[in-house]
């Protein structure tokens, strides 16, 4: 299993930066952002477009008579993967590409707590854990793949990231009630209540689709001195397997 991730020489040198009162700001890149909204509209579109086509050339082989009933199996697949593509586009939107700054800044970290676009202050005594999780050389190996690779590069594109940050929280329910506006309150994952009666909860910050390289490393090392401030546990899975083995466990206290 994996365990937590000891603070290195920078963590420790981030640590004292804000324990003295200093603060890091994760500024956003508006070029990746563009760029991710700018996919993720295309996406949709191109989606909504092709089923346009479909449905009419199913309906004209309706009209003759002639269709085949492979046509229309196909046909009817060929709309259920496009719908799929719509729903993720609007999730990955919603999710990584609304609201995903305040004045230029995605996230600021201090000694005191977390600010979010969607949270203004996040103390870390409701922080029960942090997981960093960088997927992007499985990403890049995927995308080298016909086929394959042209949806993975699509996705990521248009605001899929392979790099992220998770928030594990003791109180799900009472991260929730933080967020603004309240109806992007689900964003925080709610799991089942503990003994004590307490809703634990996550949240997963997406950042290289709206940060830069350099950014990612410095925000990752500046929320590792953070959390070793307050004895919160920092873990770094280095597989999709090893990542959905150990969520469970940090957001329930378990690991």
């Amino acid at each position: 299993m994996t365990s937590a991730t000891p603070p290195g020489e920078l963590d420790r040198r981030w640590a004292e930066h804000l324990g003295a009162g200093g603060r890091h700001d994760a500024v956003l890149s508006p070029r990746l952002l563009a760029r991710a909204r700018r996919w993720n509209t295309g996406s949709i579109v191109g989606a909504l477009l092709a089923s346009i086509v479909v449905v009419v050339l199913l309906a004209v082989v309706i009209v003759s008579g002639y269709g085949h009933v492979s046509f229309f199996v196909v046909g009817g697949l060929f709309l259920l993967a496009m719908i799929f593509t719509v729903r993720k586009s609007l999730r990955l939107r919603h999710r990584n590409l609304r609201r995903a700054a305040v004045g230029g800044t995605t996230v600021s970290v201090g000694a005191e707590g977390i600010t979010l676009p969607r949270i203004r202050s996040l103390p870390w005594s409701m922080v029960r854990g942090v997981i960093l999780y960088d997927d992007s050389a499985r990403n890049r190996a995927q995308r080298s793949v016909p086929i394959v690779g042209w949806g993975a590069a699509m996705a990521m594109n248009g605001g899929d990231g392979s790099i992220a940050a998770t928030l594990a929280f003791h109180d799900g329910e009472a991260v929730r009630a933080l967020v603004q506006p309240p109806e992007d309150a689900k964003l925080v994952r709610l799991w089942s209540k503990d003994s004590t009666g307490r809703t634990p909860g996550d949240l997963t910050l997406t950042l290289d689709v709206v940060m830069e390289t350099d950014e990612v490393a410095r925000l990752g090392a500046a929320l590792t001195g953070a959390a070793a401030l307050h004895g919160v546990p920092v873990y770094r899975p280095t597989s999709t397997g090893e990542y959905a083995l150990l969520i469970g466990k940090v957001v329930e206290g378990r690991a």
